[in-house]
């Protein structure tokens, strides 16, 4: 007998669009010029034998007019790798998101 009960979970990942490939980008602070919220929708799947995550739906929320779907599309990728599973939907997802009005509250809306 199966199991009815569907689990999920959402994994929260602040997105900045710093494209410095080296592991020395990371120590440095102030990289990058735009953060935005990428959520990952993840669902407990059994396949009889073993039980895994995966992920069909990435929903991205961009206070900049989108400005850092690059990098959105980038993390999901990567994520992919991580779950060795190609999301169902293969691309990110762009949801409505209140726009900020200047150049510099980005990370305050991608905490929002």
């Amino acid at each position: 007998e199966q199991n009815s009960s569907c689990k999920e979970a959402a994994v929260f990942l602040p997105v900045n669009d710093n494209n410095a490939a080296g592991t020395d980008a990371f120590r440095i602070p102030g990289g990058g010029n735009h953060w935005s919220m990428l959520v990952i929708i993840l669902t407990a799947k059994h396949d009889g034998k073993f039980s895994y995550f995966s992920f069909d739906i990435s929903l991205h929320f961009d206070s900049c007019n989108r400005s850092n779907a690059e990098a959105a599309k980038y993390v999901v990728a990567k994520a992919s790798k991580v779950l060795n599973y190609s999301p169902k939907c293969c691309g990110v997802c762009s949801c409505p998101s209140p726009q900020q009005s200047n150049g510099y509250d980005c990370g305050i809306f991608a905490l929002g």
